[in-house]
């Protein structure tokens, strides 16, 4: 079951436990909700790869109404940014772990070693979905040698985004999708796979989801979130437009990264682009690096570009 949620509620200094029963009175008088009215295209050229990636995602514009209740429902201008990064970078932030001898013998019945790459606060998906096809492509080259099997989250609070999210992975995955009871949406593609999933930020809500996907996210032998898990990336764009989200973001973000290998080249990492784009509450990159701080989290800015953003 999903939490009914929204981030205007955020602003509005609202919970969602007190206001199910008000908006679901509402949701009733107002009727269902509008189609997206927006179409955002994007095709990126990998080099040696014949065929362009081109994503195709619906949603609003910018300045719609949607847009004040649901920020997740348009595109933002650090997605841009992180997915050109992605690309320039895609060979060492999605290399897979080193197998185990155990996993390259004929004769093992092990299984093939897992990565997962998770990202949060995933809107429309654009980010998610271009990590999800150099994953692919990657996987599909390399199906004949040692490889792993591999999963990416995408993940979203707001249950209006998440809406049109799963239509947008099942548009752009060109798979059938399972909806599954608890409204997860997973496509699969040999060893490469990807699904919907409400993640709200918080400690506790965190270990909730990473127990929930045990399976997939912990090591065969890890029981009660104990032992190394298999999260390689988390990653991010446009998460943090007011002060309040900053300490919750980074406890989500500790408890995805713990657990995970220490050794330089498995090592799992946070890549998120910030922008400092809301005039009155904005949230500086200082600001956000200091929750980082204060979470226990070493940082490092790898890219900046004006007016404002990094990476």
């Amino acid at each position: 079951m999903e939490t009914p949620w929204i981030d205007a509620w955020i602003r509005w200094e609202r919970d969602s436990k007190e206001v199910v029963a008000e908006d679901e009175d509402e949701d009733e008088e107002q009727g269902e909700p509008l189609p997206p009215t927006e179409q955002f295209s994007f095709s990126y050229q990998l080099p040696g790869n014949n065929d362009d990636i081109v994503l195709e995602l619906k949603g609003f514009p910018s300045e719609s109404e949607q847009i004040w209740n649901s920020t997740g429902l348009t595109l933002w201008p650090c997605s841009h940014y992180l997915c050109e990064y992605l690309l320039e970078h895609h060979a060492t932030l999605l290399q897979p772990p080193p197998p185990s001898q155990e996993t390259c013998t004929e004769s093992s019945q092990q299984p093939p070693q897992q990565q997962v790459v998770l990202e949060l606060g995933s809107g429309l998906g654009r980010c998610g979905l271009l990590a999800y096809h150099l994953l692919l492509l990657r996987n599909n080259k390399t199906a004949d040698e040692c490889h792993c099997s591999t999963h990416v989250y995408l993940t979203d609070g707001d249950t209006d985004t998440l809406k049109q999210l799963r239509d947008n992975v099942q548009h752009n995955t060109k798979q059938p999708a399972n909806k599954h009871t608890n409204n997860d949406t997973t496509t699969i593609s040999t060893n490469t796979t990807i699904s919907c999933h409400q993640l709200l930020w918080g400690t506790e809500t965190t270990k909730e989801f990473c127990q929930a996907h045990k399976n997939v996210i912990l090591t065969d032998d890890s029981d009660n979130n104990q032992g190394s898990n298999n999260i390689r990336l988390v990653l991010g764009s446009d998460l943090i437009y007011v002060p309040q989200v900053i300490q919750p973001l980074f406890e989500t973000v500790k408890v995805l990264l713990s657990h995970t290998h220490d050794n330089d080249n498995t090592a799992a990492r946070f890549l998120m682009a910030h922008s400092n784009r809301r005039q009155g509450s904005s949230v500086t990159l200082e600001m956000v690096l200091e929750g980082a701080t204060n979470a226990g989290l070493s940082h490092e800015i790898v890219m900046e570009s004006p007016p404002q953003e990094g990476i």
